[in-house]
């Protein structure tokens, strides 16, 4: 398998529980039409839980981009 095979593999199993984790994440925030008493710590848990999941979706994406572009992607 290659390189690139590897990698997307990884990264896309992995986008898969971010995308849990998001759903979740909007669900406590009230998308799912209940009401959540969120403490003070709640919400920066929260804050930190959406840019951890940001941060590791620009990492993904980069490292794919970068090793497709090594492999002659256009």
């Amino acid at each position: 398998m290659s390189r690139l095979a590897k990698l997307a593999m990884k990264h896309g199993d992995q986008m898969m529980s971010a995308g849990n984790a998001l759903e979740t994440l909007a669900d406590l925030l009230g998308c799912d039409g209940l009401e959540h008493h969120l403490s003070d710590d709640d919400l920066n848990g929260l804050r930190h839980a959406v840019r951890a999941l940001g941060g590791y979706a620009l990492l993904a994406g980069s490292q794919l981009y970068s090793e497709a572009n090594l492999g002659g992607a256009q």
